[in-house]
């Protein structure tokens, strides 16, 4: 693969693992992402761009995340993309949450998506939780969504208590309301206890107790 003799130069010192980020070098770091044939130099390439606060580096990595063969490229680049919170970076992880198979290359993704806690993240981190059909998904959106605190975030969870169809994330969602306050959330985890699955009201037997023992840590 032809490069130039600068993106010669910064290939190798990623090669050697002995890179130190700095401005000059973004393009020559998007280029070897993109270009070239080697998973771990482009692996090392992503992680420089974690540093970047550009949206050009931002797009590179999206691109990667989306559209590279190495699951290492992809987690990394899903790492990286955990420090570029904006509201195209969360778009981009929960699509491709959906979508990416790989057990490394998703759990990365989760984890970036728990660092993006705008409020604009938080609405599409509810909506993906209302409507995507993927349960894995919906599993990282719930967890996301147990670390925000406000009335949208309970009334999202309230509503996934009473209406998910799966018993695994109908458990998180009455796990997430046993540490609020309030009285919304009191009678969805009562009604809960009535569920069709005993994992279900187990949880939110164990959400209630916590109300009358005094433990939930926040207001709803």
């Amino acid at each position: 693969m032809e490069y130039s003799e600068r993106t010669k130069r910064v290939r190798i010192y990623l090669d050697l693992d002995t890179l130190i980020p700095v401005p000059s070098l973004l393009p020559h770091l998007i280029e070897i992402l993109q270009r070239d044939d080697c998973p771990i130099i482009r692996e090392r390439a992503a992680k420089a761009l974690a540093t970047y606060r550009d949206k050009g580096a931002t797009e590179a990595l999206i691109k990667a995340l989306k559209e590279d063969g190495s699951e290492l490229v992809r987690k990394i680049a899903a790492d990286a993309l955990g420090e570029h919170r904006n509201e195209n970076t969360t778009v981009a992880l929960i699509e491709a949450l959906g979508r990416d198979d790989n057990k490394w290359a998703w759990e990365a993704i989760a984890e970036a998506l728990y660092k993006h806690r705008s409020r604009k993240a938080t609405l599409l981190l509810i909506e993906a939780l209302e409507n995507n059909p993927s349960e894995r998904v919906r599993v990282v959106a719930v967890r996301a969504i147990d670390k925000r605190r406000g009335r949208r975030p309970t009334k999202a969870l309230i509503k996934t208590l009473n209406e998910d169809e799966s018993w695994l994330i109908r458990t998180l969602a009455a796990g997430a309301l046993g540490d609020r306050w309030g009285r919304t959330a009191t009678k969805a985890l009562k009604k809960a206890t009535r569920d069709d699955h005993p994992i279900v009201q187990a949880m939110a037997a164990k959400g209630l107790r916590n109300f009358w023992h005094g433990m939930p840590k926040v207001a709803a």
